[in-house]
């Protein structure tokens, strides 16, 4: 499997500009111009002081235009409600903000100097004008303009978008290292706790898309075990 990512060796979003082609800084000035000419702008706020009720009913939206089918906002709320809790220290949001109020969100991981935008959502108002790259792909990448951050770990899907954008292609691999004694006996406790809370989570949601998003943060959780059993 691939993924996309971007290399932030730029300080600011018109130096972003300049490494694309001239179709490609066209495009991206339209999409901006067609979004702040509707009245919409980004704002980045702290996960722990976002409001969570908004995000959850702003994700369930976007599942229900991607799958057609309603999602639960009290179940998203208790996943952001444990994000908060696991990883509240190193998660940022991008709020939008619009003539009606909030009307989009994408949530961001910092972590050892790389930026992960992970759960979006959007209403359909701000959809219609360029919400998605605004709020998830720009608002990124200006983040990246930080000399804290080297990159941007996009993950896979609507890989052409995002390389017609500038990102490039990674190979996305995962290493485990067979472990002994205690210490593998931990590391297996630790991953059939989790696959067995991915499997009960998935059959609250059975057939929504949402499942995919909360097996890839579980997934992410059992990397992070893994590699902390195996140093």
């Amino acid at each position: 499997m691939t993924q996309a990512e971007s290399a932030t060796p730029w300080a600011s979003f018109d130096e972003y500009l300049h490494t694309l082609t001239e179709n490609g800084r066209r495009r991206a000035k339209k999409e901006r111009r067609i979004f702040e000419n509707a009245g919409y702008r980004v704002e980045q706020v702290s996960l722990t002081s976002a409001n969570l009720d908004e995000m959850a009913q702003l994700h369930a939206q976007r599942l229900k235009s991607r799958s057609g089918k309603e999602a639960s906002t009290d179940f998203i709320r208790k996943v952001l409600d444990q994000i908060v809790l696991l990883h509240g220290d190193v998660a940022e949001v991008s709020i939008i903000k619009g003539p009606g109020g909030t009307a989009g969100f994408c949530l961001t991981y910092r972590y050892n100097r790389a930026l992960y935008p992970k759960m979006s959502g959007f209403d359909e108002r701000v959809a219609r004008h360029r919400g998605f790259f605004n709020g998830v792909f720009y608002a990124t990448l200006s983040l990246g303009a930080d000399p804290a951050v080297d990159r941007i770990v996009w993950g896979p899907s609507i890989e052409r978008a995002k390389v017609s954008r500038g990102a490039t292609l990674h190979l996305r691999l995962t290493f485990v290292r067979r472990l002994k004694g205690a210490t593998h006996t931990l590391l297996r406790a630790c991953a059939w706790q989790t696959r067995r809370l991915a499997a009960n989570l998935e059959h609250q949601i059975e057939g929504l898309s949402s499942a995919g998003e909360v097996m890839s943060e579980l997934k992410r959780i059992e990397r992070i075990v893994q590699r902390a059993c195996g140093e």
